[in-house]
């Protein structure tokens, strides 16, 4: 995003686009969860450079994860839904919603509860 440097650039930007181009500096996959949080808060389209698999997974359904030569093709389709007003504020709906219940605290805490008790579980001896 250009010229965003201050809160409230950024967020008149992520409330005025639909879609955002992640592409991940040369040798890098790591994926920015914090610059992407808002982005999928606001109900934005990612489209994003592929990434470690851990990553794509946590945010399956929420980015669309691509090669870079393969972004094109995505980009180019959700551009098309520009042209509909009512369906970007359904789809932008839909990924706030998910985005909130995907990364809701207390989700996220019990999850991380389920997984220490059952590696516990499964290191246990009978």
């Amino acid at each position: 995003m250009r010229k965003a440097f201050d809160d409230s650039s950024f967020a008149e930007k992520i409330t005025s686009a639909h879609i955002l181009v992640n592409a991940h500096k040369t040798g890098k996959r790591a994926l920015e969860f914090f610059r992407l949080a808002p982005v999928l808060s606001s109900g934005m389209r990612v489209v994003s450079d592929r990434s470690n698999l851990q990553d794509e997974k946590m945010l399956e359904g929420l980015v669309t994860f691509r090669s870079k030569k393969d972004m094109s093709t995505v980009i180019d389709s959700f551009m098309e839904e520009v042209r509909n007003e009512r369906l970007v504020r359904r789809i932008g709906d839909v990924i706030s919603t998910q985005t909130q219940i995907h990364f809701h605290q207390e989700t996220l805490l019990n999850d991380l509860l389920w997984s220490l008790t059952s590696a516990n579980n499964s290191t246990s001896l009978p």
